[in-house]
């Protein structure tokens, strides 16, 4: 009985932090946006862009539609997400025979929860549900072992394909490394695996490359991945990415939130790698049939950091990582014994600052308030963040009702298109410089030069580089600047 308690306490943990966690009125509610207009009769990618593949759109839609457009609907989707994480990542530590399993899940949990995303995370069970598939074939040699690992294999891709990818990836190099097994037998194996993957990716994602959604498709999931690693060129490093954090953090609050927060994962890829890199002779020895699936997996894992990786990113790769952190902890066998002791406290601590804080928001401080507007209601947003962003949607009303529909530029644009009841024209929701395919940044300048919006809405203080800034240049050069709406600035065309 002692050891049923952390499966529900953890679920607990879970639901309170998806039901009280803040709106994020950017990247979130984008995703609502865009599977609203889905669940509307829009059709995917040939009318809303989305820059992943559909799994995670086609699962939110239903909920979308159940809960009347409202983001907490969606949460219960990321709530199940979560919990199946942290179900996989029982199990594979079981089989990895790893000590202190309550401890690998309260640490998962700490940092997986920390941004709201969908179908990172999405793709991430999938890769996981076929790391603990292709560790049960090592074991066993079951065939429906692999079946069960070629599908989670096509549904990581089905929610992201680079993702889906390197977990067949991994697969493969399971099979074809199990010397155990004579050459032959290794490659039809091996040759099962990739059928079967390639075939059940294209059956789920038939409804989209078979249809006149697929142009757009090939062009936002497929050729626009060179925006991305542009950016993350430019902007990116870890070590930078860390001094800009610590740099930020300039009183003791903002120390605290360091210490217990995800940044700390920009150090949690070279630590988990590194350590099973120096652990990995010991392990390959001991036992090759769980050390060569933890080597392959967890550099599958980095899958989730390419093309760009901000601190989200870590989050998203965190359960397989700490997976090999832990592995290698246990081959190592050199830490001393005060260092898991400290490593306890640390997680305890952290779930004491990140956990508490909304219930000391809403009991005490006064700083959290229930949300007021669509499509918010249901949940808890910072007071000071809830009236400025009503603010900015009574405006857009006011606009709106003086006979303009204007083109929003910013980066809550999916939120305030939701909020004020504004129809998109456009395929772009989210209109930052890498959410634009190849062409559609082009396609919107055209379009404004035609006079086909009179009025713009731009924000210039767009997070990381992320700004349309050809896009920008132009409403600014042929555009009057007008009223400012608090999240943007009225561009109307001269009369």
């Amino acid at each position: 009985m002692r050891d049923r308690w952390w499966p529900t306490a953890l679920a607990a943990l879970v639901l309170y932090r998806c039901l009280l966690g803040p709106p994020i009125l950017t990247d979130e509610s984008w995703f609502l946006q865009v599977v609203t207009r889905v669940a509307a009769g829009e059709t995917l990618y040939r009318d809303v862009f989305f820059g992943s593949t559909p799994l995670a759109v086609w699962l939110a839609e239903p909920l979308a539609r159940a809960g009347g457009g409202r983001l907490l609907a969606l949460r219960l989707l990321f709530a199940v997400i979560q919990l199946a994480t942290l179900a996989l990542a029982a199990r594979i530590a079981g089989q990895l025979r790893l000590p202190g399993r309550g401890r690998l899940l309260v640490a998962t949990l700490l940092f997986t929860l920390q941004h709201f995303s969908y179908y990172s995370p999405l793709a991430m069970v999938f890769l996981l549900a076929c790391y603990r598939a292709a560790l049960s074939w090592r074991e066993t040699k079951t065939p429906r072992w692999l079946v069960l690992a070629a599908a989670a294999a096509a549904l990581s891709t089905a929610a992201k394909y680079h993702v889906g990818l390197a977990a067949c990836g991994a697969l493969l190099l399971v099979i074809l490394g199990d010397s155990s097994l004579p050459a032959r037998l290794r490659l039809g194996r091996a040759a099962l695996a990739g059928g079967l993957y390639a075939a059940l990716t294209l059956l789920l994602l038939a409804p989209v490359l078979f249809s006149d959604a697929a142009p757009a498709f090939a062009d936002y999931v497929l050729l626009n991945k060179t925006r991305y690693v542009q950016l993350a060129l430019d902007r990116f490093a870890p070590a930078v990415e860390l001094r800009k954090q610590l740099a930020a953090a300039g009183n003791f609050r903002g120390l605290l939130d360091l210490l217990f927060s995800s940044y700390l994962l920009l150090l949690l890829t070279p630590l988990s790698l590194g350590l099973l890199a120096a652990a990995f002779g010991r392990a390959a020895a001991r036992e090759p049939d769980r050390a060569w699936p933890a080597l392959f997996f967890s550099a599958a894992g980095l899958s989730l950091l390419v093309p760009h990786a901000l601190w989200s990113h870590f989050l998203n790769a965190a359960p397989i990582l700490l997976l090999a952190l832990v592995y290698a902890w246990r081959h190592l066998e050199r830490a001393p014994a005060w260092l898991s002791r400290a490593a306890v406290a640390w997680v305890v601590c952290g779930w004491l600052w990140v956990g508490a804080r909304p219930l000391a928001h809403i009991l005490f401080t006064g700083k959290w308030a229930p949300a007021a507007i669509h499509p918010y209601r249901g949940m808890w947003m910072n007071r000071e963040q809830a009236e400025t962003f009503q603010a900015t949607v009574a405006r857009l009303e006011d606009t709106m009702r003086a006979g303009k529909r204007p083109l929003l530029i910013t980066n809550d644009a999916g939120g305030l298109y939701l909020a004020a009841g504004l129809r998109n024209p456009t395929p772009f929701d989210l209109p930052a410089s890498t959410a634009l395919g190849r062409h559609g940044e082009d396609q919107l300048i055209a379009a404004l030069a035609a006079g086909r919006f009179p009025v713009v809405c731009v924000n210039e203080d767009w997070p990381g580089g992320a700004a349309p800034r050809r896009l920008i240049a132009f409403v600014r050069r042929h555009r009057q600047p007008g009223a400012d709406l608090g999240s943007c600035v009225l561009y109307e065309a001269p009369p």
